[in-house]
């Protein structure tokens, strides 16, 4: 789920699940394509209104391929150059329905504050569920470019 709490924020994020399927072509589920092989994207309150105060994916079937989860900052018509990504205080918060005492794992927006552009996406963790879905890799990166779901497939980032 992705979130800004306590910080009234507008929503200004949009969360991303990318993944190859059968190596033949990307589900990228996000706010144009909302729902691809079993994951899907909701709004609070069930409107895609870009006011909401969080967005949840979630992966109803879990198939046998390595997810990337990523933010992005979208941009508009009135902001050609928006601010980066980091200003945002969004959260990332990741619940398994078998443990049901509250996120399993967090993860705040990074910051850096040495950037020469404007950062507008966030690579936040990969699922890799080719064999089991019990391994995931925090990522936590932050880019000025959209991330790739390549880099679910580096196995040195599961260990």
């Amino acid at each position: 789920m992705l979130s800004w709490p306590g910080s009234g924020a507008k929503r200004d994020l949009d969360l991303f699940v990318d993944f190859n399927v059968n190596d033949k072509f990307l589900c990228s589920v996000g706010f144009y394509l909302p729902q691809c092989q079993g994951v899907q994207l909701n709004y609070e309150g069930g409107n895609s209104s870009r006011d909401e105060a969080s967005e949840t994916a979630t992966l109803n079937t879990i198939g046998n391929y390595k997810y990337l989860v990523y933010v992005g900052r979208f941009l508009s018509k009135e902001k050609l150059h928006p601010p980066g990504i980091e200003g945002t205080q969004a959260r990332l918060d990741v619940y398994v329905k078998s443990f049901p005492l509250g996120p399993l794992l967090s993860l705040d927006i990074p910051f850096e504050s040495s950037a020469k552009e404007p950062h507008r996406y966030w690579a936040a963790l990969c699922v890799d569920a080719s064999l089991s879905f019990g391994k995931v890799a925090v990522l936590n990166q932050i880019s000025a470019g959209k991330p790739s779901v390549e880099l679910c497939y580096d196995e040195a980032i599961y260990s």
